[in-house]
Order: structure tokens, then C-alpha cells, then sequence
């Protein structure tokens, strides 16, 4: 967050700077500066509801990665130890639209683990949609929060219990 303040205070400065060079009246370079100050708020404010609130690098860049999880909640119940414990779990994103994830995990003594792999897109406003080449299902979740090192999701499912993971960078 002080690095966005600092950015938007340096961009504003610069502002009032090249304002001061122009041969304009007082009141004009004061009405400048306001829409331009509600312009830029207007663009800064995030995209998706946990943020961030601004960001240099595009989605696709941010979303490239390998991921793991961090917290998995269900119905607002933290179940991370229920679902994670004795497994492991890896979601590859490429930027080339294609994903991979690799899982183990252990029932009764018994390992399993297993891997696939498929394409992926951004939908409409929030969503990310991924599809199996393994059985070619699809799945969209809302991204709720994208940033460098953390990519939480959010899906409804259909008797209406929500399911929200938390992955962070590997």
C-alpha cells in the first residue's frame, strides 16, 4: 500500500510541476488538478474484491506461476488441515493459456497422486476458467484477489456452499 501512495504522490507532484509551467489562470489549474485527481482514483481502485488496488503487471503476468495452497475455507470455516494434510498440490499457470496441476495425497496408507493438465482463460469480468484435456470437464471460479504471490478463489457451488482457496507462489 506505501509504495502505491508514494507512486500516486510522486505522478501528482510531476502534475503540479507541469501545471505551474502552463499560462493558465489559478482557477483553472485548480479544477484541473481535482478531475484529475478524480480520474486518477477512479482508475486505481481494484479490479477484484481483495485487491490489489493497483498493479504494473497484467493479469497474465501475475497469474503466471506455480502455485500451492495456503488456506482452503468452506462456508467460512478454515478446513486446511482437513484438506491439505499428508497431500501435496501444485497449480502450474502458463502464459501460453495452459495450466498443469500435480497432487498426492494419502487415504488409509495408501498414496495417490496423479496430475492434469489443460487449457486456461480469463472470462468475463472476474472469472477463470480452466479445462481438462485429461476428461475435458471445465471449472470457473471468481478470482477474488490477484497479486504477485497470492491468487484466492471463490466458487458457489451448486447447493450454494462456497468454497474460497487461497493459494500462495511456490
Amino acid at each position: 500500500m506505501r509504495c502505491e501512495y508514494q507512486v500516486f504522490i510522486f505522478e501528482m507532484n510531476i502534475l503540479v510541476v507541469n501545471l505551474g509551467k502552463l499560462k493558465i489562470n489559478k482557477m483553472k489549474k485548480i479544477s484541473l488538478l481535482l478531475v484529475t485527481i478524480a480520474m486518477v482514483s477512479l482508475w486505481s481502485c481494484g479490479k477484484y474484491e481483495e485487491g490489489p488496488m493497483f498493479s504494473l503487471r497484467s493479469k497474465t503476468g501475475r497469474i503466471a506461476g506455480t502455485w500451492e495452497y495456503e488456506k482452503i475455507l468452506e462456508n467460512d470455516v478454515d478446513v486446511t488441515s482437513q484438506s491439505t494434510a499428508g497431500s501435496t498440490y501444485e497449480f502450474t499457470v502458463e502464459r501460453d493459456g495452459t495450466y498443469n496441476t500435480a497432487y498426492s495425497y494419502t487415504i488409509l496408507g495408501q498414496v495417490i497422486s496423479g496430475d492434469d493438465s489443460g487449457t486456461w482463460e480469463f472470462g468475463d469480468d472476474q472469472s477463470f476458467i480452466t479445462k481438462s484435456s485429461n476428461n475435458n470437464n471445465s471449472q470457473t471460479v471468481t478470482i477474488t484477489r490477484l497479486t504477485n504471490s497470492e491468487f484466492w478463489t471463490k466458487r458457489t457451488n451448486s447447493n450454494g456452499d462456497v468454497t474460497e482457496v487461497h493459494y500462495k507462489s511456490k
